[in-house]
């Protein structure tokens, strides 16, 4: 399909109703309103010329139904339904109502019952696509602002650019032994300032044919324009064959089905682009192929389907198969808007480890309920094996003269077991340590030592301390996350460089019995290592005084290069 030129620049336009718009007066021009005719008639006989007829106005429609024409069959076409010519139709004519108002209403008409008139009048409406070319602009439906009950038909597009759109249309045929009556939308192609025009036929030649018209050896813009329903009909009632009048519905249903097929083709050449515009078309060809589904339905039941349900069956699949097709190739973009990345400073810390502290409670509460149990195994597990062992002689069952050797036994096992599983608990937990003040090297300690303005008693010296008792499901748990802040840190700025305090443990062993710990006012040396089993042993019998730090390291830590941590006076 290819696009002809638009409107003349300057042209303004301010509506495409009616008979080819208005002017910047409101009134016709007089060209659009020759060039396009509200009403005229087909006349012809059997094996006799063609006639065709314009009907300049209400008074020409009343003469023309009136009249005795020679001819065997006539048919009124009237485009767009102005209310003088429906009048003129209601009066003359015995059309239903309904069958009027559906057509203006584009929907399915529903007789109801049998009515009193001619008995040989038969009746059926079509939706159908027209193909026709228009800018993004238009793309759209209009209302007319004439004295017309139809509206336009509604545009979509068809290509990515908008220049190839379907104008689905609506051909209404009521037809008596006498004559027949055939209802149009208006051809808002015939109307120069409506901005739109007939499609046409893509042709291809080869580059030694190729004239002075182009320079690119492709294509040509001189096909012929895709014929419109008005185009095929007149045609088709212009050959002998087609002599009785009876013959014009099935002509009508035909033609019709011939639109459609050209619609499909033109649409699987460039589906639309946008989802939107692909939903809001398949939906109307939904609706316009089911209704004429609905129409071509006998009022009986027959034993074999009829041909024509059948197409309209047929092309209802293939709409099926292409929308299913084109479901599986376009893929929803969805756009997920991430919350922006708000850096943290050195005291946003403890916001952290609040905001995980939602997700980690679910692990601490899992770990302390192993606990209990391994404790309540702890417990058993000596009862058990004493037991055993002593239930072999009576002298040492309940009630016995030894009976108090299982207690006795039993209970400083119960006790070993327990310590060893606490020790077990928080052996592998990192603490700072108590160390010598001399000997160590800068890696592994943390100097306290006091500054030249600070002269402070040594129970000044760690304001941040307090005695904490260790518990073994906490401790784990309380260890990994202080550990968590410091790694994310290091991999934000590199890996190895700190900035800001890096996380450390939350514990410090200090020795009891320690010379640095006297009211010497000596400063305090700390390492940082895993408590171990001998540590652990010495926090059960209370040789390191085990305290908690309010803050993630102990006072004075302050970041190096290289992640190594250096020392500072307090």
């Amino acid at each position: 399909m290819h696009r002809q030129p638009g409107p003349a620049p300057g042209i303004r336009i301010y509506s495409r109703g009616g008979l080819g718009g208005l002017n910047a007066t409101g009134e016709y021009g007089a060209s659009e309103k020759d060039a396009i005719e509200k009403a005229y008639v087909l006349e012809w006989a059997d094996n006799s010329k063609f006639a065709q007829r314009r009907l300049n106005s209400a008074e020409e429609l009343r003469a023309g139904i009136e009249e005795k024409s020679p001819a065997k069959h006539r048919l009124f076409v009237i485009r767009g339904l102005p209310t003088d010519y429906l009048e003129v139709l209601r009066e003359l004519l015995d059309i239903d109502p309904h069958f009027i108002d559906s057509h203006v209403r584009r929907q399915t008409y529903r007789p109801l019952g049998h009515r009193h008139g001619d008995a040989n009048a038969t009746f059926g409406h079509f939706d159908y696509p027209e193909l026709v070319g228009c800018g993004p602009e238009l793309m759209m439906s209009y209302v007319s602002q004439v004295d017309d009950l139809m509206g336009d038909p509604i545009v979509h597009p068809l290509s990515k650019f908008g220049d190839t759109a379907a104008m689905f249309c609506r051909a209404s045929l009521w037809t008596s032994s006498k004559l027949g009556v055939l209802l149009l939308d208006r051809p808002l192609w015939m109307a120069r300032s409506s901005g739109i025009y007939k499609a046409r036929h893509s042709t291809k030649i080869a580059k030694s044919a190729l004239s002075s018209k182009t320079h690119r050896g492709v294509e040509l813009v001189g096909g012929d324009d895709i014929p419109s329903l008005e185009a095929l009909l007149t045609d088709h009632l212009t050959v002998p064959r087609s002599a009785s009048s009876s013959n014009v519905a099935d002509v009508l249903k035909q033609i019709v089905l011939r639109q459609w097929s050209e619609f499909f083709e033109a649409l699987a050449l460039e589906p639309p682009s946008s989802v939107d515009e692909s939903v809001a078309l398949y939906w109307q060809v939904q609706q316009s192929l089911e209704r004429n589904l609905e129409t071509s339905r006998p009022v009986k039941k027959q034993a074999t389907p009829q041909p024509l349900t059948s197409d309209w069956e047929w092309l209802l699949a293939r709409l099926e198969r292409q929308t299913h097709i084109l479901s599986r190739l376009i893929t929803p973009i969805t756009n997920i808007e991430l919350p922006p990345q708000v850096g943290r400073s050195t005291g946003d810390n403890a916001d952290v480890e609040d905001t995980r502290h939602h997700n980690t409670s679910q692990l601490d509460e899992n770990q302390r309920s192993l606990d209990r149990v391994t404790y309540l195994g702890g417990v058993l597990l000596p009862i058990t094996v004493v037991s055993g062992i002593l239930s072999m002689n009576d002298e040492f069952s309940p009630g016995g003269e030894m009976f108090f050797v299982f207690w006795a036994v039993t209970m400083p096992l119960c006790l070993t077991t327990l310590l060893v599983i606490y020790a077990d608990s928080i052996r592998k937990v990192e603490v700072w340590i108590e160390v010598a003040a001399t000997g160590i090297s800068p890696e592994d300690e943390i100097s306290n030592s006091s500054s030249s303005s600070s002269n402070s008693a040594p129970s000044e010296l760690v304001p941040d301390l307090e005695e904490a008792r260790l518990s073994s499901a906490a401790m784990p748990m309380a260890s990994r996350r202080r550990r968590r802040p410091q790694q994310q840190q290091q991999q934000r700025h590199g890996g190895d460089e700190c900035t800001g305090m890096p996380a450390g443990p939350g514990f410090i062993a200090e020795q009891s019995f320690s010379s640095s710990s006297g009211k010497s006012g000596k400063a305090k040396r700390w390492k940082k290592q895993q408590l171990g089993w001998m540590g652990a042993c010495k926090s059960i019998f209370r040789i390191y005084k085990l305290k908690q730090l309010q803050i993630q390291d102990p006072p004075g830590l302050r970041p190096t290069a290289a992640g190594r941590r250096g020392t500072q006076s307090i």
